[in-house]
């Protein structure tokens, strides 16, 4: 009875470990796909922006670019540390992107 129940106690904590690890993974995978989502937005907008004004903003800061797309967004991007923004070309062209998260890499025994 004492074995059965050691066994459950270390098979469960074996799971649970295994469990946290794939929280990790599907944390970094949200993270990722929220970033992705959030360009994909951005260059939507920039696009809407250039129909009407024949030339990509040149916004300096991320914050400027928000404010200047903020017409053409149905919802604020979440906050994407990172993201780098560039017109080229006197406005006619550009540069965006963001950094894709790390995965946190833990010691074995954690």
């Amino acid at each position: 009875m004492l074995k059965t129940i050691f066994v459950s106690l270390v098979g469960l904590t074996l799971t649970i470990g295994g469990l946290s690890f794939n929280a990790d993974d599907i944390l970094n995978d949200t993270k990722t796909a929220a970033n992705s989502a959030n360009v994909h937005q951005l260059a939507t907008a920039l696009e809407l922006y250039y129909s009407d004004h024949e030339q990509y903003p040149m916004a300096l800061s991320t914050g400027e670019l928000l404010v200047q797309l903020e017409p053409y967004l149905r919802n604020k991007p979440s906050e994407i540390k990172g993201l780098v923004y560039q017109a080229t070309e006197n406005g006619q062209n550009y540069k965006l992107s963001a950094p894709q998260p790390i995965p946190e890499v833990k010691p074995q025994g954690w």
